[in-house]
């Protein structure tokens, strides 16, 4: 007995997709519309015995549907009592019988048809598939809304002088409000969670940061009584890649906050500038440490410009050295990518433009700041606005390749147009000659020969030809 519930179970899991495929609500009800003409318009117009025996055969495979329908479902159903005793199928089953009537030998119905009132009970198959779909649509229920549980990531970086300190799992033992003389606090994965501490620790307003990190800020440089705030975006190269779409570029907002011998760096992301700055020479814990360190901040975030700056100008070359008429389909395509990542590096640029502008004019909240600093800051601004030069140009050699693309592509579909003008006009020669002399010569007004109908027809053929080649059209 087990066995058998089992390939009884097997067979009902095979066929239950087919059968929910072909028995669908949708097809059922566009059968139940079709009933309407087919018991209608006999009933409204003198049909021939042929149409009315194509009517029969639908109306026969319309029963025949619904009453497989009816039976697959009931075999495919868990409960079957259940499915039998709900009310839209109870309907169902009303239907298919008072369909099957029809073929019962000993029920016969004047001039030996169905009654059409009969027939038209079918369409109540309609609102049974209305009724099922309604009942059977349920309104989504909402998810309950969980308030995640906030934990800080953030990690923590000092570097003072008592050397490096790292802490990852609580950056809050790091004690950052210690950090009183010279030293470097970099903070990474900021979140909102560790506004409050980071706050009372290097004693900024919270406005300030949430109005820097919290919120999309424009990069600027904000001058208070006891600190400098400057806000630029931490843009980095991650991946060149080989394809023109391969570039992956990592962008972050990172502020640095100057208050006397104190710097301080948050990135609401990942970042390598601590590493990276220390992995470039030993940086002295001295009189004048934080100009340094900013300057080394600023002259990084100028280097990672310039290595995303030429690896887009790398592939822009590339492209520009493809064939004209030879480039490939994704052309377009690619030359987009790439102008894309031109116009993003674009805007950083000509933040970080505007941010050393500032900074190289008006002196910062900064400890031993002195003329000659201004003026490293004014090589790193001559740098930046180089690069974002050198940006623009990009910007405009990627948009007239795209140009060339596409006017190459428009004199190639001209040329095109110009040969299927050619052979339209040569054709129209011999088709026009065949039209007026008709299928023979036999008849015509005048004597000539086939010989030299085709004399007349090659030559004026050759004269055209000579006129769109002295045109310029066939070269």
């Amino acid at each position: 007995m087990s066995q058998l519930s089992d390939a009884s179970q097997q067979l009902k899991d095979r066929i239950r997709k087919p059968a929910q495929l072909l028995f669908n609500e949708d097809l059922m009800t566009v059968l139940a519309f079709l009933i309407i003409p087919v018991v209608g318009l006999p009933m409204l117009f003198e049909l021939s015995k042929t149409m009315l025996m194509i009517f029969d055969l639908i109306n026969y495979f319309i029963i025949a549907m619904f009453i497989a329908e009816y039976f697959t479902m009931l075999y495919l159903s868990d409960s079957r009592v259940q499915y039998a005793g709900n009310p839209w199928h109870i309907l169902d089953l009303l239907i298919i019988v008072l369909a099957a009537l029809e073929f019962v030998p000993f029920i016969s119905f004047p001039g030996g048809r169905a009654s059409p009132v009969l027939r038209l009970l079918r369409v109540l198959r309609i609102f049974t598939s209305l009724g099922r779909t309604a009942k059977g649509t349920k309104k989504p229920e909402l998810p309950a809304i969980v308030t995640p549980i906030q934990v800080s990531r953030m990690k923590v970086n000092i570097l003072d002088k008592d050397g490096i300190r790292r802490c990852i799992s609580n950056a809050h033992k790091c004690n950052i409000a210690d950090n009183k003389g010279p030293a470097w606090i970099d903070i990474q994965d900021f979140s909102a969670i560790d506004m409050d501490y980071v706050c009372d620790a290097i004693h900024v307003p919270k406005y300030v940061l949430q109005s820097k990190i919290s919120q999309e800020a424009f990069p600027r440089i904000d001058y208070f009584k006891d600190y400098t705030t400057i806000f630029t975006w931490n843009v980095r190269l991650i991946s060149d890649g080989e394809g023109y779409r391969d570039l992956k570029i990592s962008r972050n907002g990172l502020l640095i906050v100057c208050t006397g011998d104190l710097i301080v760096t948050i990135c609401t992301g990942d970042s390598t500038l601590f590493d990276e700055l220390l992995a470039e020479g030993p940086i002295s814990v001295g009189d004048d440490f934080a100009i340094n360190v900013l300057y080394s901040l600023l002259k990084r975030k100028v280097r990672d410009g310039e290595d995303i700056i030429r690896s887009i100008e790398r592939k822009t070359v590339r492209l520009e050295q493809l064939p004209v008429g030879k480039t490939p389909s994704s052309f377009l395509e690619d030359t987009f990518h790439l102008r894309k990542d031109v116009l993003a590096i674009s805007k950083n640029m000509w933040h970080l433009r505007q941010v050393l502008d500032r900074l190289k004019t008006r002196k910062v909240t900064l400890n031993g700041i002195k003329d000659e600093h201004l003026h490293l800051f004014d090589i790193l601004f001559d740098e930046a606005d180089y690069l974002y030069e050198t940006v623009d140009n990009l910007t405009e050699s990627l948009s007239s390749l795209r140009e060339l693309h596409i006017n190459t592509i428009s004199y190639e579909m001209t040329r095109v147009m110009r040969i299927l003008a050619v052979i339209t006009c040569i054709a129209l020669v011999p088709s026009t000659i065949g039209g007026l002399l008709g299928e023979n010569l036999i008849g015509i007004p005048f004597p000539i020969h086939i010989g030299e109908v085709i004399f007349i027809v090659i030559s004026l053929m050759l004269l055209e030809l000579y006129a769109f080649y002295k045109m310029g059209w066939l070269r």
